[in-house]
């Protein structure tokens, strides 16, 4: 459910940059030159290890005791997400790259995930899943 809610907000993205692209590239130019730019995806990586676990703490199809172990098991589980976000043709460039490339290799796949994803972003997701889970931790 996290990860569907980031490819919304990137197809959100993309449809605003598609329709104002001045008005956009020029937000998107100011926040990419200044100087937090460099914690810019680690403050990404945090907001959705912190959606994760809003998520998780309101979900209603089953009744779990939240610990620091399901704390835990909740990185490998977006890693685990994020993996298939990049693999399937789900977000905006994935889909231009399906239905405009006409090769399927399996090794781009394996470069393409290795390339998306950051030690920034796996930090960020566990510092996002501890501090808004902080509570849960015994």
């Amino acid at each position: 459910m996290t990860i569907l809610g980031v490819v919304a907000v990137e197809w959100l993205f993309f449809l605003g940059l598609t329709f104002w692209p001045n008005l956009l590239g020029s937000l998107l130019n100011l926040v990419l030159t200044s100087p937090l730019a460099g914690i810019l995806p680690f403050a990404i990586g945090m907001a959705i290890g912190a959606l994760a676990v809003f998520i998780l703490e309101h979900q209603q199809f089953w009744r779990l005791s939240i610990t620091t172990a399901i704390l835990w098991g909740l990185v490998p589980c977006l890693l685990f997400a994020w993996i298939l976000k990049e693999i399937l043709p789900i977000t905006p460039l994935g889909v231009m790259q399906f239905f405009f490339t006409k090769t399927f290799n399996v090794s781009h796949l394996f470069v393409k995930v290795a390339n998306s994803l950051t030690l920034e972003d796996i930090l960020g997701w566990t510092v996002g899943i501890f501090i808004k889970g902080r509570r849960y931790w015994r």
